[in-house]
């Protein structure tokens, strides 16, 4: 019996030898997965909370400055304050050219004068040209309350682009393309009245929409 109790004692010593060292290494590797999966948790939450922060400021903007600008269209034309150049006019303390408007996607947005990545991130900027000259750029990031949707305008679809002086320019899309961001030439070297452009879903490319003028 003595022998037979050492034996199982052996046995019993052995086992916990194999397997304690595999179950220690199973609970370190558990420890740091769930580590790290908290740590890529937090940064998606704090990424994700950055990302409605932005969207909930361009969607505040947006709806204060185009509503600024509908009020001093109105004066301008009872007052009968209007030229034929197409001037900037400045309301919260920035430079805007007007506000342009797509029906087909209920989208209203005041265009800044000024492309600098401070004012992208509240409404789309001119981003080259002009509407004088029938070759106005316009970049805007793909926020809903912005150009996230443009992806699913068609051929013929209209946009109305009105001025800081009352005045409203008709166009309708003619083609849609994706470029590379660094393509630079091609985004503003077209010979179409007016080019919207904005990120694709990925990031990682330029949707492009061509309209000409009506």
């Amino acid at each position: 019996l003595v022998a037979g109790d050492r034996t199982f004692r052996q046995r019993r010593r052995l086992y916990a030898n194999r397997i304690y060292p595999q179950k220690k290494s199973l609970m370190k590797k558990s420890t740091y997965f769930f580590a790290f999966s908290s740590i890529f948790l937090s940064a998606a939450i704090v990424l994700a909370a950055s990302n409605f922060v932005c969207e909930y400021r361009a969607q505040k903007t947006t709806i204060h400055v185009s509503a600024q600008l509908e009020q001093k269209f109105a004066e301008a034309k009872e007052n009968g304050d209007i030229s034929s150049e197409i001037p900037a006019q400045t309301t919260e303390n920035a430079d805007y050219l007007g506000i342009l408007t797509i029906p087909a996607l209920d989208l209203t947005v005041p265009i800044n004068n000024t492309f600098s990545e401070a004012n992208l991130k509240l409404t789309p900027c001119r981003y080259a040209g002009s509407l004088g000259k029938n070759d106005l750029v316009i970049c805007g990031h793909n926020y809903a309350a912005h150009f996230r949707d443009l992806k699913s305008l068609k051929k013929g679809d209209a946009l109305y682009f009105t001025d800081i002086n009352g005045n409203t320019h008709s166009f309708t899309l003619s083609t849609q393309e994706i470029l590379a961001p660094i393509d630079n030439t091609a985004m503003i070297g077209s010979d179409y009245d007016l080019t919207l452009f904005t990120c694709t879903k990925d990031g990682q490319k330029r949707l492009v929409l061509r309209f000409v003028q009506q």
